[in-house]
């Protein structure tokens, strides 16, 4: 089995993905040559658009030269200092990182982005070049031959991600409380299916990751208005376990909290611990931040435990919670900064382990603005909002 390094290095040579762009003069600054073994498309490059939005830009075309509409704020485009009416002369796509040249006020510029998911520009190039005839000419695609290598480019590409991704979990003990309450059961917008069904999905699939690149298995916690904990499941464990039970009850999760909490402190020798909350948040009772509060100060760092609350359905004021615990834990009395969290679009889009760790490496600084009112007025008014909700669901 090849390397997860030398898998990337290959990622680098088969996945780089050149934007054709109008002919620069000698004195433009040029992106990292591509290799010979490169996609360049040329025309209407729709996987530009994706690229850019992943980064935070909000592009006028998706045909170069094209000019910036807006930047969204947190994102990676802002912290590299690009700026509505940037012009994009061209670009160029890697593995996890987007280079750009760029003109502004007569000068120009490259500027590299990190952007998410790795493979968006591998299942772009293959989607368009497979549908639109002129782009398959423009992408070289000219036979079954040449569709089997970007076939294996996407392969290989999602093969090194997940390894890379798999270097970060490896060193955690990672508990994954997934919400089997009533509301889970309601479907999402898109893809079409529930919200279980999504969550049973992807959790088998990150425990068949595990068994293959970590060194033990995932605890899985199942919570509603009662929860069950299972200790290093395998991806077999895990799909009986979920194909088993369908979503009914309330939502306590602080219950199930405070016992994979207390657990994970019991051990002599332990691992960091990273807990992994899949839910629409529309939690029963008021005591979560109190839970991790007082976890927070058990801790010697926040590197010793980190709670993610990947928020799944389009809930308002459950994704509102979550960010308050994400931005104002601290203010609220904690010692350290233990919780971060993703919303439903982004996670569902990324799937349950590229979620999982755009959660964990989100910087402080991209996290929500914060609010004018003080954490404390604002959980109570997320309270009332999320025990309104539930009270229409009950009728």
């Amino acid at each position: 089995m090849k390397s997860s390094s030398r898998l990337a290095k290959e990622l680098l040579c088969i996945v780089v993905l050149l934007f054709a762009a109008a002919p620069q003069s000698k004195a433009a600054p040029q992106a990292k040559s591509p290799s010979s073994s490169s996609i360049t498309l040329s025309g209407e490059v729709n996987i530009l658009a994706g690229a850019c939005a992943a980064s935070g830009l909000t592009i006028k075309d998706n045909k170069l030269p094209t000019v910036v509409e807006k930047v969204r704020m947190g994102s990676a485009a802002a912290y590299a200092g690009l700026t509505a009416g940037d012009r994009i002369l061209n670009g160029q796509i890697g593995q996890n990182k987007m280079f750009l040249a760029i003109e502004r006020a007569g000068k120009k510029y490259t500027v590299a982005l990190q952007y998410t998911p790795d493979n968006l520009a591998a299942d772009a190039a293959r989607e368009a070049a497979r549908n639109n005839p002129k782009l398959r000419l423009a992408a070289g695609v000219t036979s079954p031959e040449q569709e089997r290598k970007l076939e294996a480019a996407r392969v290989l590409a999602a093969a090194a991600t997940e390894s890379v991704d798999w270097r970060t979990l490896r060193d955690y003990e990672i508990v994954v409380m997934v919400d089997s309450s009533g509301s889970m059961d309601d479907m999402l917008t898109s893809p079409p299916m529930t919200k279980w069904q999504w969550c049973s999905k992807e959790i088998y699939n990150l425990a068949k990751e595990a068994e293959k690149l970590s060194s033990g298995g995932l605890t899985l916690c199942t919570f509603e208005t009662d929860h069950e904990m299972f200790a290093n499941c395998t991806a077999a464990t895990v799909r009986q376990i979920l194909q088993s039970r369908h979503p009914g009850g309330g939502t306590d999760l602080a219950t199930p909290l405070t016992e994979v909490i207390d657990r994970h402190f019991k051990k002599a020798q332990r691992k960091p611990l990273l807990v992994v909350v899949i839910t629409d948040a529309l939690v029963s009772n008021d005591e979560i931040e109190n839970v991790l509060i007082a976890a927070s100060k058990r801790l010697r760092s926040s590197k010793e435990a980190q709670f993610l609350f990947l928020q799944l359905g389009d809930d308002a004021s459950g994704q509102e919670l979550a960010q308050i615990l994400d931005d104002e834990l601290t203010t609220l009395g904690a010692p350290f900064d233990i919780v971060s969290s993703i919303t439903s679009d982004p996670l569902v889009s990324f799937g349950l382990r590229r979620g999982m760790i755009a959660a964990l490496t989100k910087a402080p600084e991209t996290r929500h603005t914060k609010k004018a009112a003080t954490p404390s007025e604002e959980l109570a008014r997320v309270r009332e909002e999320l025990r309104r909700l539930r009270a229409q669901k009950v009728k």
